[in-house]
């Protein structure tokens, strides 16, 4: 199964008109989730990421265009790592801030630890919690 991809947008109005603006997009699969804000289109950023202990708050502003005299857009979002994945990683970088954590094992025994599974079937040295997820 492929990651799903989930965009984020953040609404502005300039002059009575709503525009929606791609700051980047959360990516999930089985074994991680991954949150990326995209800031290359993006002229003049002050975005900060804030993660308070399952949230992760996105707040600051950007100037769609290059031009001095264009309006701020202003950010403040807040998104979710999901229940049973843990943060691993927060990367800031030039123009893009990466948020990524890995899916926690549910099992409390290690798979190359088990004495008693018989060699010729590796799956029993797999908890059942582990096999939900490899099938």
């Amino acid at each position: 199964m492929s990651p799903k991809k989930k965009p984020i947008y953040q609404v502005t109005s300039t002059k009575c008109n709503a525009i929606e603006i791609l700051l980047g997009y959360t990516e999930r699969s089985k074994t991680s989730w991954t949150l990326i804000i995209d800031l290359r289109d993006k002229f003049y950023h002050e975005i900060h990421v804030d993660i308070i202990n399952i949230k992760v708050q996105i707040a600051g502003r950007f100037r769609p265009e290059k031009d001095l005299n264009s309006e701020w857009v202003y950010v403040k979002q807040e998104r979710t790592i999901p229940i049973g994945y843990k943060l691993t990683a927060r990367i800031i970088e030039q123009f893009r801030i990466t948020v990524y954590a890995v899916r926690e094992n549910p099992c409390s025994k290690n798979i190359g630890d088990s004495e008693s599974a018989s060699e010729s079937d590796p799956d029993e040295r797999v908890c059942d919690a582990k096999k939900a997820c490899l099938y």
